[in-house]
């Protein structure tokens, strides 16, 4: 396998970009933008093309773990990071211009709690929940991950989920997790959990709005017993 080198000037994706900008390249090529150099034996290029089709697509390459990145061969410890680095600044971006805009957004209504919560936990391989503490009018005060586990962690939860609502003067909670699986659809320890966290609330005045549960291009809502799927091209 020839390196980028080998390619005419107006192939190679970085020259490519300078003279035509950057839009032009395709997922492959950005991606071998970003890996910078390849091995002996594959060029940067044929690199980005692994990683895109081993993990089925070049959105699902930025949802990957250390480990599942330095399996394909030619990444290493450092061009993982790399990778993980964009992931984690797209996240924080996306984070960021959100959060400039709470005042506007109704975080009652589940599309908006998912638009709002889904790229901070849908890309996780373990399940895990996001706590949001809102005031009177659905604005986040607060917010925080917690681990999940069996039915004493959940006592556990809702013990830390009451102290925190009291701590930071809410008078609602959100609650989000993901499914790994991609499907939605609640288990009954999911159900059950949801109704033992609104009890515990309800003795402190407080309102649990929703539960949502993540999957892939969908989530559902447990307290409207409900799963919305997302329009997908």
């Amino acid at each position: 396998m020839g390196s980028i080198k080998d390619l005419p000037l107006v192939e190679r994706p970085r020259e490519k970009a300078l003279k035509y900008g950057i839009s032009i390249l395709s997922d492959s090529e950005l991606l071998a933008v970003l890996i910078q150099s390849g091995t002996k034996q594959k060029s940067a290029i044929s690199i980005a093309i692994d990683l895109i089709i081993n993990f089925n697509g070049i959105a699902n390459v930025f949802k990957q773990s250390l480990y599942e990145l330095c399996k394909i061969e030619g990444i290493n410890k450092i061009k993982a990071l790399q990778i993980l680095a964009i992931s984690e600044l797209f996240i924080r971006i996306r984070q960021n211009m959100l959060s400039n805009q709470n005042e506007q957004i109704n975080l009652a209504n589940p599309y908006e709690v998912y638009d709002y919560i889904h790229l901070k936990i849908s890309s996780l391989l373990q399940e895990k929940m996001i706590v949001l503490y809102l005031n009177i009018k659905n604005i986040v005060i607060f917010e925080e991950m917690i681990s999940l586990g069996n039915d004493s962690m959940s006592v556990t939860n809702n013990k830390l989920i009451c102290k925190r609502a009291i701590e930071k003067y809410a008078k609602k909670v959100i609650i989000c997790h993901n499914h790994p699986s991609g499907v939605s659809a609640p288990s009954l320890e999911d159900v059950a959990s949801t109704m033992s966290l609104k009890s515990a609330l309800m003795y402190i005045q407080v309102t649990l709005l929703d539960h949502i549960i993540i999957g892939k291009d969908e989530f559902y809502s447990i307290i409207n017993d409900k799963r919305y799927f997302l329009k997908t091209k």
